[in-house]
């Protein structure tokens, strides 16, 4: 996402907006106001909002109350190290009396981690480490603070570090206009894309947007014309559509390729585009090569999304049919990575359905406890053998029929609400109870009512 650009204007709608129920700070807002105005008070008044904050009424510091609101701050569970930040007077106070903050937090008898340091030879010999193992040279790669730490106390900081051994080509570039400029000279000289900067030299591309607010004046300013970007409207969209159509156009890629990435990012598909030119789209005959390409276009268009076939379901029933699901289609793109998939629920198999039931009847003999099936067992019967009992009688056992009456019935509601189980009617397990419910009382909620179970419990969850 491109670096919000703040102007003054810009900071004087953030501030009215911010603050119309009252001061409330917003670190951004406030330090690219004292950028622009000197300061936020300025700021305000130029926003004509409310500055000031009322006198704090002054302490009179001693050494013994210095050490006491250390004590009471460390008990308050806050965080000793960020005193000088968030009570500076506490902060000024212990270096007044103590001499340092060290030394107060001492006295206290909460003293200060020491911190500890590599020797300067092993600060250079993990640098090489990390350059042997082509990891970039940046605090991310292996995330050890000693380490900078060690490196801003022996070399004056993790640059200079790598300055030492011949490696500042590895570090992350410092950017400014001219060396943005002459980095996009770099590359056309190099025969590279100006085009696919954006993919291949993430880091310039940004610093363009950040220093010139877009990149085709980056590219102006560096003395290079390029063609006037198309400003795309809904309209537009639908007009150019229908032009194109009209010629039976079957690959809108080719056809404009441009027009097709504006369709995708205003409608979320060709197909919904299509629709609100009132275009029948034509039959897409779907193969891998071409369920792939369509995951990566829409990813290049959208980005990442989390929904099967980024909201087009004849790309996301493709995907299922050529490649049997989502996920498998995702990772033949290569976007596994990129693009989050929901794990596929495990299904049982038929074996295991009636490995399952035997398990099942076994631990019921042995314990009395083993009373009811799990849910997961109960769907996979349904989805194997079309039912409980059907599932049971495959393994060769016996379905006892249940004799219900209406006092039983009672007793089942009252013994599952003591359990604190469902008493929806659309459970799983309480579908043979509800219809026997339905037999004996003419409906579940008459059932309910019978077993005196409380109004709160009676709502039943949607089918």
């Amino acid at each position: 996402m491109p670096k919000k650009v703040w102007t003054k204007d810009l900071i004087i709608a953030e501030l009215k907006r911010v603050r119309k129920d009252g001061p409330k700070i917003d670190t951004r807002i406030d330090a690219a106001a004292k950028k622009h105005f000197g300061s936020l008070r300025k700021a305000l008044e130029v926003a004509g909002l409310p500055c000031g904050s009322p006198p704090r009424p002054h302490r009179t510091w001693t050494k013994e109350s210095t050490l006491q609101a250390i004590v009471k701050r460390q008990s308050e569970g806050k965080n000793l190290g960020a005193t000088h930040r968030q009570d500076p007077t506490l902060y000024s106070a212990s270096k007044r009396f103590f001499g340092t903050w060290r030394a107060a937090r001492r006295a206290s008898g909460f003293p200060a981690r020491v911190s500890e340091y590599y020797t300067k030879d092993d600060v250079l010999l993990k640098i090489v480490e990390l350059y042997e193992k082509e990891l970039p040279l940046a605090f991310a790669s292996h995330n050890d603070e000693k380490l900078r730490r060690s490196a801003k106390k022996y070399f004056g900081g993790w640059r200079k570090a790598l300055e030492s051994l011949g490696l500042a080509n590895e570090t992350r570039r410092k950017w400014n206009k001219q060396a943005i400029i002459d980095a996009i000279h770099h590359r056309r000289a190099s025969s590279l894309l100006l085009t696919t900067t954006h993919l291949e030299d993430k880091g310039l591309f940004s610093a363009a947007v950040n220093h010139f607010g877009n990149w085709q004046d980056a590219l102006l300013a560096a003395g290079i014309e390029t063609k006037k970007r198309e400003r795309w409207t809904d309209a537009r969209i639908i007009e150019r559509l229908r032009q194109i159509y009209t010629s039976q156009c079957r690959n809108l890629g080719k056809e404009d390729n441009n027009l097709k990435g504006a369709a995708l990012r205003r409608y979320g598909s060709i197909e919904k585009a299509l629709k609100a030119a009132g275009i029948k789209p034509p039959r897409i005959l779907w193969t891998k090569a071409r369920v792939i390409e369509a995951i990566q276009s829409q990813y290049s268009a959208q980005g990442s999304s989390s929904i099967e076939g980024f909201g087009d379901e004849a790309l996301a029933q493709a995907a299922a049919k050529r490649f049997g699901s989502w996920a498998e289609a995702v990772e033949a793109a290569g976007l596994i990575d990129r693009i989050p998939v929901k794990k596929p629920s495990y299904r049982w198999t038929k074996e295991e359905v009636l490995r399952g039931i035997q398990e099942w009847q076994a631990g019921r003999k042995a314990s009395k406890g083993v009373e009811k099936p799990s849910r997961v067992l109960m769907l996979g019967a349904r989805r194997h053998f079309g039912g409980w009992r059907k599932a049971v009688e495959a393994v060769g056992l016996q379905c006892s029929r249940r004799q219900w009456s209406r006092k039983v019935i009672t007793q089942e509601i009252r013994q599952r609400l003591h359990s604190g189980e469902s008493l929806s009617s659309s459970a799983l397990v309480n579908i043979n109870l509800a219809a026997a419910a339905m037999r004996h009382f003419g409906s579940w909620t008459a059932a309910l009512k019978a077993a005196r179970v409380p109004a709160d419990r009676k709502t039943r969850k949607p089918r």
